[in-house]
């Protein structure tokens, strides 16, 4: 199983990362209690980390090409693991995400048995032109809407739809913790997040606003604020996690407090247009959180829990609508954590992959 962007690319250490208990963590240790699971990424350090973990084993191999820059997709490179890979000769390869070089070449070894490629976000021009689904006996997809896109260019035998995953234990109503924000935000500052819907309507409906993320710089913070927060003064200890001013507060947080951070706002807001399986909705959803979203990274939620929308103008006016209606909010959030438990739960991404291995007559 891989994935090659390397845990420094997140900002952690391999340890760090496979502590990170995400979807692909579940299905690891999943499928490690009836077969030999090694999980394959890629290391900035000189040598092998080879580290046993929740049944499996975790290799990070050196990356070749450190210094390079990763313009078009994920271009590191490792020798090692190739090499590791042509002894190997798994029975089945599990490769998570396209336009990766090495899983590229992975996908085109002959030294794999049966090739599956996941593809965890939303189908784009870019995605079908990569040529790794060619090389794959089935390519996975988290949302019908997305399968539907790469049906125009792969047989419609080769496709697959799996589950969308949350952990409803984990993501759910917090009665001890106050809902103090009108809105929640949640990401990287990156262009496609596009973010600056989410301030301009907290500022213009004059909400109190909350984004985990990032540090948001400009209103509603003054420039004295925006300079002690500065990527220096985090460095040297001196700026806490969290930068509040005028009913605002953005910031950085680790994941283990996201629980309580999903209970703290009434309305998760994502204009994002590029998402597959968004984390951050599917964890707001589990939490009683409705959300407003960008029909373009999100086509799939249902009206009973969330609103799409197809402009950007339409954010401000459907926001402060919904918030002016606390029992349809409060009707949502319930229906959101009702359709995460039934569609989301991990079980039922571990039926879905145990029944395709069944299918390609995989018998470990």
């Amino acid at each position: 199983m891989t994935q090659f962007a390397p845990p420094c690319d997140h900002g952690v250490s391999e340890e760090e990362y496979l502590r990170y208990d995400d979807w692909f963590a579940k299905l690891r240790r999943h499928l490690a209690k009836s077969h030999r699971v090694t999980f394959l990424s890629q290391t900035k350090q000189k040598s092998l980390i080879r580290i046993p973990w929740e049944g499996y084993e975790a290799l990070f191999f050196p990356i070749d090409n450190p210094n390079e820059k990763q313009k078009a997709g994920i271009r590191y490179h490792s020798a090692a693991l190739l090499d590791w890979f042509e002894q190997e000769k798994p029975d089945v390869l599990h490769v998570i995400g396209s336009q990766s070089a090495m899983g590229l070449q992975l996908l085109e070894s002959p030294a794999a048995g049966v090739k599956i490629l996941w593809e965890r976000n939303h189908t784009t021009p870019q995605t079908l032109a990569w040529p790794g689904w060619k090389h794959a006996q089935r390519y996975l997809h988290c949302t019908q809407e997305s399968a539907e896109l790469a049906a125009a260019e792969v047989p419609r035998e080769r496709l697959d739809v799996v589950p969308m995953v949350s952990d409803p234990s984990k993501f759910h109503p917090m009665e001890d913790v106050a809902r103090a924000y009108d809105i929640l935000s949640v990401g990287k500052l990156t262009g496609r997040k596009q973010f600056n819907v989410v301030r301009d309507l907290a500022l213009a409906e004059n909400l109190r606003w909350l984004h985990v993320g990032g540090f948001v710089k400009g209103p509603p913070y003054p420039r004295w604020k925006d300079l002690f927060y500065s990527r220096q003064m985090r460095a040297l200890g001196l700026a806490g996690p969290i930068k509040s001013a005028h009913g605002c507060a953005t910031g950085v947080v680790s994941h283990d407090q996201m629980p309580r951070i999903y209970n703290q706002a009434r309305l998760l807001v994502h204009p994002s247009n590029n998402e597959g399986a968004s984390r951050a909705m599917l964890e707001a959803l589990g939490s009683g959180m409705p959300v407003v979203a960008n029909r373009q990274g999100a086509p799939w939620v249902q009206p009973e829990f969330g609103i799409v929308l197809d402009d950007l103008a339409s954010f401000r006016p459907t926001v402060a609508k919904l918030l002016a209606d606390p029992d349809r909010l409060n009707a949502m959030g319930r229906a959101g954590r009702e359709w995460v438990q039934h569609h989301c739960a991990p079980e039922r991404l571990f039926e879905t992959i145990d029944a395709l291995h069944a299918q390609l007559g995989l018998t470990f």
